[in-house]
């Protein structure tokens, strides 16, 4: 009973090393996160979306929308997004720098009155100014979802080495203990249990969570985590096949050896 109680936590174990490394490369990896949103053009949606509700605000403004020219930037937007999301993995407070825009905003306003000879109310002028910088903000910063929780959950990807070494040394205890302590060859086995809980756990939270409908923050970042999963979920399947192949392996081999006994026998 303890040796099939063994080889229980062993596959759990290896389970819980799969998911680990897993995470480490994709979820913990600043670079892996900014491929996937450079590939599916994240920083262009969000330049764009910061473009139409700009647009969105004059209607309530008055003043013609030359005013917007030249105040922000694709590339500037692409910068403040890589400099947020560093900073996320970092563990510290990024602030974006939006005097630049607000500068921008308030010669060009300055510009457009005096070419058409007109007068502003300043506190309104002001109002509408810093209207614009935070919707820049907002957008570079998701809305502050990304702070509290989430950052608290990425900054756990600094122990996430320490947490793979101490699985690892546990599991090639427990393999050990089994192996040459009570002498159970449960290799193939271990691989087998592996795999097959691997593929549960990833149809179980997939059907859990529909990840391609999902709705989290905006339309552009659903669409980030979206892909985020999927692939989590191919590594998931490629871990857990490879562990099934491997058991395959090992029972083969175990067979072939005991058909071998038997033929001296």
């Amino acid at each position: 009973v303890f040796g099939y109680l063994l080889g229980f936590v062993s596959s759990i174990l290896l389970v819980i090393f799969i998911l680990l490394a897993i995470f480490k490369f994709t979820v913990f990896n600043q670079e892996y996160v900014l491929n996937i949103l450079d590939i599916n053009n994240y920083y262009e949606n969000i330049y764009k979306d910061i473009k139409k509700d700009f647009s969105n605000s004059l209607r309530s403004s008055g003043v013609d929308d030359m005013v917007l020219d030249g105040i922000y930037s694709s590339s500037g937007t692409e910068r403040d997004i890589k400099n947020y999301i560093a900073s996320m993995y970092s563990g510290s407070k990024y602030e974006v720098n939006s005097s630049e825009i607000k500068e921008k905003l308030n010669n060009n306003i300055d510009k457009y009155l005096k070419d058409n000879n007109l007068e502003a109310n300043k506190n309104s002028l002001n109002k509408y100014i810093d209207g614009v910088v935070s919707i820049y903000e907002n957008q570079i910063e998701l809305y502050g979802y990304l702070d509290g929780g989430i950052q608290k959950f990425v900054k756990f990807g600094k122990f996430i080495d320490l947490f793979i070494a101490v699985i690892l040394i546990l599991f090639v205890i427990t393999f050990a203990v089994l192996r040459y302590v009570l002498h159970r060859r449960y290799s193939g086995v271990i691989a087998l249990s592996s795999g097959l809980m691997i593929i549960y756990l990833k149809l179980f939270i997939y059907n859990l969570i529909d990840f391609k409908n999902i709705v989290i923050i905006s339309d552009d970042f659903s669409k980030f985590v979206n892909v985020l999963f999927t692939e989590i979920g191919n590594y998931l399947l490629l871990g857990a096949s490879a562990c099934i192949i491997i058991s395959v392996f090992l029972n083969i081999k175990s067979s072939m050896m005991k058909i071998k006994r038997i033929k001296k026998v």
